[in-house]
C-alpha cells in the first residue's frame, strides 16, 4: 500500500474531466489519421499539449511523412467557450525533427521514466510505503504518440514534475531596509529569513535530462517558429 501526500481529490477530479474532454479531441484527430492510412501513409505521430486550469485547452500538432515529404497539421479544442473544434491547414515543412529525434532515441524514450515531483525518497513503515510526492490539479501535460507497424507508442509527462521548486523562489534577502520598512507599513510581512522556502523537487535534475523532455524542446522550437510566421490558418 502506498500513501501519497498531495491534492489527490482535486487531481482525480481534473484528470476525469480531462479524459472526457480528450474523447472529443481524439475522435476528430483519429478521423484524420484514418484518412492518412487510406492513402498508405505509414509515418504518423503527434505532440499534444493539454493544460488544465479552471478549464481545459489542448493543442495537437499532427506530423506525417509521405514520399520523403514531412507535413504538420494543427488541431485545437477548449472548454472555455462554445466555439467549435478548430482545425487548421496542413503545412509541408523541411524539418523532420519529430520523426528524426524519435528514430534516433527511440530506445531511450521507451526505457526512461519521468519521476513525480518529490520532496524526499519514499519511506517504508511496516507494510506501507509513504511517498513524499507533491501533485497539483493545475498543470500542463505533454503527450506524444507515434504509430508503429505493430503498436502505438504513447509517452507523456507533467511539466510540474520538471520544476525545481513547487513555486517561484523569491529572494527577499536582497531587498533594501527601506523597501522592507515600506512593505511592513503596508501590512506586508517580508520573509528575509526564508521561513517559507519553496519545496524543492529531488527529481528535477533527473527529469530535465530525459530524452522525452529534449524531444519536447526540439519540436516545440519548430512549432514556435511556425506560429510566429503565422503559417497556420483555420479551415
Amino acid at each position: 500500500m502506498k500513501i501519497f501526500f498531495g491534492l489527490l481529490l482535486s487531481l482525480t477530479t481534473f484528470i476525469t474531466l480531462g479524459q472526457k474532454f480528450q474523447v472529443k479531441l481524439d475522435s476528430i484527430v483519429e478521423n484524420f489519421i484514418t484518412e492518412l492510412k487510406v492513402k498508405n501513409v505509414e509515418h504518423i505521430g503527434y505532440m499534444r499539449l493539454t493544460c488544465i486550469n479552471y478549464g481545459i485547452v489542448s493543442h495537437t500538432y499532427l506530423f506525417w511523412q509521405r514520399d520523403k515529404q514531412t507535413f504538420i497539421k494543427k488541431f485545437v479544442d477548449s472548454d472555455y467557450d462554445d466555439e467549435h473544434f478548430e482545425e487548421y491547414n496542413q503545412i509541408e515543412i523541411d524539418n523532420d525533427c519529430f520523426f528524426g529525434f524519435y528514430n534516433k532515441y527511440r530506445n531511450d524514450i521507451i526505457a526512461e521514466q519521468v519521476y513525480a515531483f518529490s520532496t524526499k525518497k519514499d519511506s517504508i513503515v511496516g507494510n506501507r510505503i509513504y511517498s513524499q510526492e507533491i501533485q497539483t490539479s493545475h498543470s500542463c501535460y505533454q503527450n506524444f504518440l507515434v504509430l508503429e507497424p505493430t503498436q502505438r507508442l504513447r509517452r507523456f509527462f507533467n511539466y510540474f514534475d520538471l520544476r525545481d521548486y513547487d513555486h517561484e523562489q523569491i529572494d527577499n534577502s536582497k531587498l533594501s531596509k527601506e523597501r522592507i520598512l515600506e512593505l511592513s507599513r503596508e501590512s506586508w510581512e517580508v520573509d528575509t529569513a526564508y521561513k517559507s522556502v519553496p519545496v524543492r523537487n529531488i527529481n528535477h535534475k533527473h527529469n530535465i535530462m530525459l530524452r522525452i523532455v529534449e524531444w519536447d524542446r526540439v519540436v516545440s522550437k519548430l512549432i514556435d517558429q511556425l506560429e510566429s510566421q503565422n503559417r497556420f490558418f483555420k479551415q
